[in-house]
């Protein structure tokens, strides 16, 4: 007997995944119908060559590290090859360019850690959005010690709830219409994703901030445990002062379609006809805490 899919987590999925998966291969589709010309807004062919790959391989992170997942929640261990260690500064250079943060993100010191990077790529992102449901003000830091590196996403706490519950307290609390449903599995799946990689997601906070941390190892600082237990150190007090955070950045620019990000204004309108994508909104004015918008989530 066949087995009908659950179409109802299939479509929280697509809704969660789509954009991020069509955006990149249109701006792809339209970096490679400029490769003809020698010169397009002034940049050569190598530079339209070098973003549809990139765009591309954004695209196959994307799709690897949900392979992974599924895999990791059907009850398999994460292959041992698929645990390459990367350099930390490559990671949020990337995140600074997905998240299209304002402030360039530049780590204390640039260790070389042990994880699958695509999934914690996937995990941080969550957090970060998610993170805007929850609060204002949102920022992403890290923290060097001696065996690795602590990624914390903090917002600015709002109302009486607490911030020292559980995950599950949490998202119990994240009930009653799409978007607090929808930000509830983000921060489930960010859990999984950080799972994945032997890690676990704390929560903590104090009376004006709250955060969502997680610690990874550096090479061969992980203990001789399975994958697939989490480790369990709390993460350090969450500090006040900005001036004991590694790095922050707070702002992600509105109104900016990430299929046309970093495209010279020449050849906007041709991308815009091949994407099918419309001219990004004008950024709406600034916000009194600062200039902060919170990234455009999708109306259902």
């Amino acid at each position: 007997m066949a087995h009908e899919p659950d179409w109802e987590s299939l479509d929280q999925l697509q809704f969660l995944l789509l954009r991020r998966v069509v955006e990149p291969l249109n701006a792809a589709l339209a970096a490679i119908s400029l490769l003809h010309l020698d010169s397009a807004a002034d940049k050569p062919r190598a530079y339209w060559q070098e973003r549809a790959t990139n765009e591309v391989m954004g695209t196959l992170n994307l799709i690897n590290a949900w392979h992974a997942l599924i895999r990791f929640k059907l009850g398999e261990l994460l292959p041992q090859q698929h645990i390459r260690p990367f350099y930390v500064q490559e990671m949020l250079d990337w995140l600074a360019y997905q998240l299209q943060l304002v402030n360039p993100l530049h780590a204390e010191k640039n260790l070389l850690i042990e994880a699958n990077r695509e999934s914690l790529q996937e995990a941080l992102l969550l957090l970060y959005s998610a993170a805007y449901t929850l609060g204002p003000s949102v920022r992403l830091i890290v923290q060097n010690t001696t065996d690795g590196m602590w990624f914390r996403v903090r917002y600015a706490k709002v109302g009486p709830a607490p911030c020292n519950e559980d995950l599950d307290a949490l998202i119990q609390r994240l009930s009653g219409n799409w978007r607090l449903e929808d930000t509830a599995f983000e921060l489930r799946t960010a859990a999984d994703f950080i799972a994945l990689n032997g890690s676990q997601l704390h929560l903590q906070g104090s009376e004006q901030s709250c955060e969502m941390a997680f610690f990874v190892y550096t090479l061969g600082r992980r203990p001789a445990n399975p994958l697939s237990t989490a480790q369990v150190t709390e993460p350090p007090a969450l500090q006040t002062s900005d001036s004991e955070e590694i790095l922050y950045s707070t702002l992600v620019r509105p109104g900016t379609d990430s299929s046309t990000r970093q495209i010279p204004p020449q050849i906007l309108k041709e991308i815009d006809a091949l994407s099918g994508e419309g001219q990004p909104p004008a950024p709406p004015a600034a916000q009194a805490n600062g200039g902060e918008s919170p990234p455009q989530k999708d109306n259902r």
